[in-house]
């Protein structure tokens, strides 16, 4: 699967994350910190992606397995999406 996703707010006036560049790297059976980083030409087999809620980017890169380590605000958000979506199943009528 290609990877090409960029969650990169950038320039704000508050705040300016620093941005780590990883480019035309291979991983395989790792830990992938994805805060903060911006991985570009990359190769993960197998790899587990930990995940906080921070900015980061994937551009043109290949993914293979592995699986994503969610904590933080990024657990948060995910167990709060979980919370909503089975109340909205919940309240669904049989129609």
């Amino acid at each position: 699967m290609r990877l090409h996703l960029n969650c990169m707010e950038m320039g704000t006036e508050t705040y300016t994350p620093q941005v780590n560049l990883i480019k035309d790297q291979n991983y395989e059976g790792r830990m992938i910190a994805v805060d903060n980083h911006l991985y570009e030409r990359c190769r993960f087999v197998d790899c587990n992606f930990l995940y906080s809620g921070g900015p980061f980017g994937f551009a043109n890169c290949e993914v293979q397995g592995g699986y994503l380590s969610p904590s933080g605000a990024a657990r948060n958000a995910l167990s709060l999406l979980a919370i909503f979506r089975e109340l909205e199943q919940q309240t669904k009528g049989p129609y």
